[in-house]
């Protein structure tokens, strides 16, 4: 596994870590870990498909940011 795939699962761990602190303090988090797009390419990354307000609030607070899509909202860092 190179650097940046490492820095990747790193970033990823990151946000499960944190959405799992804001799940025990609200309402259940429902996500998914990757996605296929329209073309029928599955895409690495963390999607959101229903979660509190509580949870949007918290990710753009750490730095996060969020893409709605189709599937969901996806998070990730620039």
């Amino acid at each position: 596994m190179g650097n940046l795939e490492a820095e990747k699962y790193e970033e990823q761990g990151e946000v499960l870590s944190l959405l799992l602190d804001i799940q025990r303090k609200s309402a259940p988090i429902e996500l998914s870990i990757g996605w296929v797009n329209v073309s029928g390419t599955v895409q690495q990354g963390i999607v959101i498909k229903s979660a509190p307000p509580l949870a949007v609030q918290k990710l753009v607070e750490a730095g996060y940011c969020l893409d709605i899509m189709q599937q969901g909202v996806r998070v990730y860092k620039v």
